[in-house]
């Protein structure tokens, strides 16, 4: 099926499946794709995201910047 992204590497993401098909508020239906992030943690994006470089990690790069600039973030 969909397996172009499989073990390819985004930031510090790796993709590990096609979920299937998914739909944005706005109604646009789009491919899922299941991310692990080097801490651990899971994310599910689209590939758009993923090769444009917005979607990095499973959040906890936001999390370390907004901690090193001296910000209050909470998930």
């Amino acid at each position: 099926m969909h397996a172009d992204l499989i073990g390819k590497r985004f930031g510090r993401l790796i993709v590990t499946a096609c979920v299937g098909h998914a739909q944005r508020p706005n109604g646009q239906k789009y491919i899922a794709w299941d991310c692990i992030c080097d801490c651990g943690g899971h994310i599910v994006t689209h590939k758009d995201s993923l090769k444009r470089g917005r979607t990095k990690s499973c959040g906890c790069l936001l999390k370390e910047n907004a901690s090193r600039n001296g910000r209050i973030f909470s998930s």
